[in-house]
Order: structure tokens, then C-alpha cells, then sequence
């Protein structure tokens, strides 16, 4: 070479990983496209309950969900009722003893048909 510098070879498994990581980057990205999150914030009754559904949007089915209690947690908090529905996730969380007015997040995960 007229500079006096030589470029150095990757070595085969250099590449690999340097291809590897391109696709797994591309699978996320396409993943990330297709994923969609959807979620509903409750109240809790005065019996302690809450209780919703979150649908997923048109073209979507749900994959996944859960419901989670907001805001200071208590040993009896409990998830009663966490399941798919045909378009979305309903989820229902006790909290006994207590007055009304704690929040509670219903999720739902649904992916692009």
C-alpha cells in the first residue's frame, strides 16, 4: 500500500457477531412495530375492588396483559382476576379493609394481524 497502513481483517467470527447483531437489531425494530400497549387506570369501589377491560385496537389481537395496584403497596393487595378476552384483558384486584378511591392499571399487549 502507497500509505504504509494496511487494514486489518475481521476475523469470520468478528463478522458473525457484527451480522448477528444487525438482524437481531432489525428483528426488534420490526417487533417494536407490530407491538402495541394499551392500558385503562381504575378506581377501586368501596368494598375495595377494581375491576376493568382493555381492548386492544382494531387489527390487533391481545398477546399478553396484567393489572398492577398504584401507589403504596399494602400486604393485602392482592390480583384477583387476570385473563384474556376475545379483544382485549380484563384484570380485577381486591384490596380489603380499605375505602375507596385506590387506582388500579389494567395492561394489554396485542400485536399488528
Amino acid at each position: 500500500m502507497a500509505s504504509g497502513k494496511r487494514k486489518k481483517k475481521k476475523s469470520l467470527s468478528s463478522r458473525v457477531r457484527t451480522l448477528e447483531k444487525r438482524v437481531s437489531s432489525l428483528a426488534v425494530m420490526k417487533l417494536r412495530q407490530k407491538i402495541v400497549t394499551e392500558s385503562k387506570v381504575v378506581t377501586s369501589t368501596s368494598n375495595g375492588f377494581a375491576t376493568g377491560t382493555v381492548s386492544c385496537p382494531y387489527g390487533t389481537k391481545v398477546v399478553g396483559g396484567g393489572g398492577e395496584w398504584l401507589g403504596r403497596m399494602y400486604r393485602d393487595q392482592t390480583i384477583m382476576v387476570s385473563r384474556p378476552e376475545v379483544r382485549g384483558w380484563t384484570a380485577m384486584g381486591a384490596l380489603p379493609f380499605t375505602s375507596a378511591g385506590w387506582s388500579f392499571r389494567i395492561h394489554a399487549i396485542c400485536t399488528r394481524l
